[in-house]
């Protein structure tokens, strides 16, 4: 059921009767917020009034969905979804109905993004939007998503950015503070995110069973909302029986006892990067992808690499890190050349036979 402007400009509500046959009525008026007026008070058959909910705006829609996101997510997957949606209502403005969004309407969308951001940005938009719809369909908004079906965009494989040995040492070198580079060693120990290392709290640290929990609070949701537990390496230990000693407040690492702001950490380590003269790529959360790094180069397997990264799925950790498993590779084309080795003795020996008594004679 939709409201539509005929070719005179006066509105008209299209349904479906008992029978399934569709149906119009005249709204009698050309303004808009006449016609929703009407609908409203409109007496309809009972299956074509069910829906009444779904004539909705994008305006309308933005503003209830952002109120529940912002009550059910942190602030930063708020701040995500608002921008998306955002530029949904820049591209077809706020008083498109949404259940007459088409794909037609979001590929508009996906070209309006694209030429300004790169593929992999559009398709984390694309991505809130799909889960945006998916709670108007939850919602009785709608009958189907128009996001269900839509394409991201292709995007290249991304290298990973981590420290070598040499560099890391480089880095611990130069810094003074001693919280920071304290937050630098329990990073590149735990493969912890920033988010994750900023709200850490002593009663998630078990010193005497020697674990780490990373969890999600009211003020702070882990990633994909998953809870795993770190085991104390005897080197992390030490890092942290040093600043247990030395504890202000509920915070493992503090700003005189307040929780630090994820952009200190970011500013830190660009300041010190610069002093150690390193790589303008490599980023705070290249100590995370140093942790995974070092792991899988000494051999570790991927499924535990990918437990204490705390992805969702054993497949992104392959994604981005099996490729570094080069002494595995290696002993595996060992194995190609036992087998080819072995081939080659055996036809060897073959021609090499003397041949037998009857085929000596003439």
């Amino acid at each position: 059921m939709f409201i539509s402007k005929y070719t005179n400009g006066i509105f008209y509500l299209y349904f479906r009767d008992s029978n399934g046959l569709r149906c119009k009525i005249s709204t009698r008026t050309k303004n808009k917020s006449e016609a929703l007026e009407f609908l409203r008070n409109q007496k309809l058959p009972q299956d074509a009034t069910k829906n009444i909910r779904s004539i909705i705006t994008l305006k309308q829609f933005k503003e209830e969905y952002l109120a529940f996101v912002k009550v059910n997510a942190t602030e930063r997957t708020h701040r995500l979804h608002e921008i998306a949606i955002r530029r949904l209502v820049e591209v077809l403005g706020e008083n498109i109905f949404i259940h007459t969004i088409s794909p037609r309407d979001i590929e508009k969308y996906k070209i309006y993004l694209s030429q300004t951001l790169d593929p992999n940005t559009v398709n984390i938009r694309l991505k809130k939007l799909k889960r945006a719809f998916n709670v108007a369909v939850d919602w009785e908004l709608l009958e189907k998503n128009p996001f269900e079906k839509i394409s991201f965009l292709k995007v290249a494989h991304r290298t990973i950015q981590f420290l070598p040995p040499e560099d890391f040492e480089k880095l611990v070198s130069v810094i003074t503070e001693d919280q920071f580079k304290d937050i630098v060693l329990f990073a590149v120990t735990t493969g912890c995110r920033r988010a994750e290392i900023t709200n850490l709290r002593w009663e998630n640290v078990n010193l005497t069973m020697r674990f780490v929990t990373i969890q999600s609070d009211k003020n702070f949701q882990v990633k994909a909302g998953r809870m795993r537990t770190l085991p104390i390496s005897p080197f992390l230990m030490s890092v942290l029986e040093r600043r247990f000693l030395k504890r202000k407040g509920a915070y493992v690492f503090h700003n005189r006892g307040y929780k630090l702001s994820d952009d200190w950490l970011t500013h830190r380590f660009k300041q010190y990067k610069i002093k150690a003269e390193l790589k303008d790529s490599y980023k705070f959360h290249s100590l995370r992808s140093t942790f995974a790094s070092w792991l899988v180069m000494n051999q570790q397997d991927i499924y535990s690499v990918s437990k204490l990264l705390g992805h969702s799925k054993v497949t992104t950790t392959e994604q981005y890190y099996a490729h570094l498993q080069t002494d595995r590779l290696f002993s595996t084309m060992v194995v190609i050349d036992n087998v080819i080795g072995k081939a080659l003795e055996a036809k060897k020996q073959k021609t090499q036979q003397p041949p037998s008594e009857d085929e000596g004679i003439l």
